[in-house]
């Protein structure tokens, strides 16, 4: 497995689909990798143009440090036989994809997405972080991203699980 897959088949799709865009992509947690490397990789050959991003909760490379990964594998990695037993599709999709951590968290922190771009970041009051310290850090790349691009601008969905979009509907339409 490997996360320009993902980025690769949501292209071809694009493609096969002839949108023609101008393509707001709006992407939830681990869509938020795929979007932004799409994004960042967008030829004008591809026939659509992505005019902005809309990342609702979603993952923000600079949370993703080597200490975050294997705090997430080391949660995971005990459940995978009871994952492998009760569900064997969802267990063959996901295995790989946190197996491939920490090779995505470090192909997504050389991710550049253009200057000119505009990006909308909502993050979650109570997001899917399972410790304070990890909370308060996953606040803090979530500022940190916005502020790293002029177009970029940051919102707080007060009150949101990680699931903004049922808890915030207002925020993402807005978006």
């Amino acid at each position: 497995y490997a996360i320009d897959q993902e980025a690769e088949a949501l292209r071809l799709l694009l493609i096969r689909c002839s949108v023609g865009g101008p393509v707001i992509l709006t992407a939830h947690s681990y869509g938020g990798f795929i979007s932004q490397l799409l994004a960042a990789a967008t030829r004008r050959q591809d026939g659509f143009r992505i005019a902005g991003l809309v990342l609702v909760d979603a993952n923000i490379p600079e949370f993703f440090t080597a200490a975050e990964v294997d705090a997430i594998l080391a949660r995971y990695r005990p459940q995978y036989d009871a994952l492998r037993q009760q569900a064997p599709a969802l267990a063959a999709t996901i295995i790989p994809i946190l197996e491939a951590y920490p090779a995505t968290a470090e192909r997504m922190r050389r991710v550049r997405l253009p200057s000119r771009l505009p990006v909308i970041d909502i993050y979650a009051e109570h997001s899917w972080a399972e410790t304070a310290e990890s909370a308060a850090a996953m606040r803090q790349a979530h500022i940190a991203f916005a502020a790293a691009g002029r177009r970029r601008e940051s919102v707080h969905a007060a009150g949101s699980s990680h699931q903004v979009m049922r808890d915030r509907p207002d925020l993402v339409l807005a978006a």
